[in-house]
């Protein structure tokens, strides 16, 4: 392979050993069985909270816009086995917030109570993401990443699709005593219920680090432990939060494009939340007709969201891929702006999804790809994410209730962001290759004239780290 080629993987600095001394090193199929059997206890679980943080939250995503990088901000020693445990706990006890702020929600009586609980569901649902993307990627290689964040971001779509329909059912059954009056109370109690029970299964069999997973033989856990280690040659091991490497995520190029990128990616997608009912309802459908038309469009947009990851993983790319998803976006806004005919417009809706979904898992991935040391990484993925949530305010903005059922103003916008992604994501695909030419012919290796220690810090600046591209 072109050693250009391989190294634009975004893989660490140094080759290093295939195992610990003593330790026969590990075949391929080891390898991939060390961290297969992480899969029933990460993804699907991770998916699961994913799936129950956005039905019941509705377009009131922007409380949480401002709280997605406080997870990130800690002023002492942290091993890396040391985080992941603290993030793990961090994940399950923000979704026992959640479910227990969802649950409260049932019993509010006036305005101002439903505002604290908005502000409080915000900040409980605002270090979900960007603590979820970094644990994994304590877990997996960069490469591996993309698929498994591509499988529980795909929680999103599938919760527009049965979210209508479970909310039918619960407001159906008939309302208990002890709750105020409203039967759409019954929707957040239950979710509630459901939600505070899955912080339980997340405190009990979240793993808190592959030397200590239950669903590895010995032999498995060193290897899985060496994938890391590998993984991560050149960083230290011991790594003091301090505010360059803090700031060294908000002036990474990667991060800031990705960002932007992330938030145009929501515009289109809370803005299909918002119209698409409306649009619907309007071709004569009833209201359970109605409910079920969304579900194939969310559907589709799953299943083409864990394909893209899965291209991303096998071709060690994410712009390419992006550039791929985008245009479809584009069609789809189109199809919408330019024709009234209804059938044409719900064609429009399914490429819209399928376009926009797989797009916010790529740049997450993107970000996280290439941010290093540890603390930069986790200040990546909220930073991203912080950016990103910004999207449904602007939605709010544009998609005006006058402008129902077409929303041209709203679709108009969209598809301006959706132009302005693609041109964004060929500049960093442009960037990162010029970048990774100039570390080749040792245009950055004047970093390595510094201490030690000052060398082990640079993580994705040095020299020999290669931006994904």
């Amino acid at each position: 392979m072109d050693p250009e080629n391989k190294s634009t993987t975004g893989h660490h600095i140094n080759e290093p050993p295939a195992s610990k001394e003593g330790s026969e090193a590990a075949t391929p199929k080891e390898d991939e069985k060390a961290h297969d059997p992480h899969q029933p206890a990460l993804t699907p679980s991770l998916t699961k909270v994913v799936a129950l943080e956005y039905k019941p939250t509705g377009s009131s995503g922007e409380d949480e816009a401002l709280e997605h990088d406080a997870f990130a901000r800690r002023d002492v020693h942290w091993t890396p086995e040391e985080e992941r445990a603290l993030v793990r706990r961090i994940v399950s006890s923000l979704v026992l917030s959640f479910g227990t702020v969802c649950f409260c929600t049932a019993f509010i009586k006036n305005f101002e109570e439903f505002m604290v609980i908005r502000v409080l569901l915000g900040i409980a649902e605002g270090g979900m993401m960007p603590g979820i993307t970094y644990y994994l990627s304590t877990w997996y290689k960069r490469d591996e990443l993309a698929l498994r964040i591509g499988i529980f971001v795909s929680a999103a779509s599938m919760s527009g699709a049965f979210g209508g329909l479970l909310a039918t059912a619960f407001l159906s059954m008939p309302q208990l005593s002890i709750l105020p009056h409203g039967r759409w109370r019954n929707i957040f109690l239950i979710e509630g219920a459901i939600t505070i029970a899955l912080a339980g299964v997340g405190y009990l069999f979240l793993p808190r680090s592959p030397d200590r997973s239950g669903f590895l033989q010995e032999r498995e856990r060193m290897i899985a432990m060496e994938r890391i280690r590998v993984e991560n040659a050149g960083l230290v091991e011991e790594e003091k939060t301090e505010y360059d490497l803090v700031l060294r995520a908000w002036f990474s190029m990667t991060n800031w494009i990705c960002a932007l990128c992330f938030l145009l990616t929501n515009i289109s997608i809370q803005g299909m939340v918002l119209f698409m009912p409306s649009l619907i309802a309007g071709m004569g459908y009833s209201e359970i007709e109605a409910q079920l038309l969304t579900v194939p469009p969310y559907i589709l947009a799953a299943v083409f969201s864990i394909t893209l990851a899965y291209m991303c993983q096998r071709s060690s790319r994410r712009g390419i891929w992006v550039l791929l998803s985008a245009p479809i976006c584009i069609i789809g806004s189109s199809m919408l702006i330019g024709s009234p005919k209804r059938s044409v417009e719900y064609g429009g809706i399914f490429l819209l999804a399928m376009g926009a979904f797989p797009l916010g898992p790529i740049f997450l991935t993107w970000a996280n790809n290439n941010s290093a040391p540890y603390t930069t990484r986790a200040v990546s993925s909220a930073m991203v994410v912080a950016i990103g949530s910004l999207g449904p305010i602007v939605s709010a903005w544009i998609y005006l209730p006058k402008d129902s059922p077409r929303y041209i103003t709203g679709l108009s916008v969209q598809l301006g962001g959706q132009i302005a992604i693609c041109i964004l994501t060929f500049f960093l695909i442009v960037w990162n290759i010029r970048e990774n030419r100039r570390r080749k012919a040792g245009h950055r290796d004047y970093l390595l004239e510094a201490d030690e220690a000052t060398v082990a810090r640079l993580g994705s600046l040095h020299p020999r780290f290669r931006l994904t591209i």
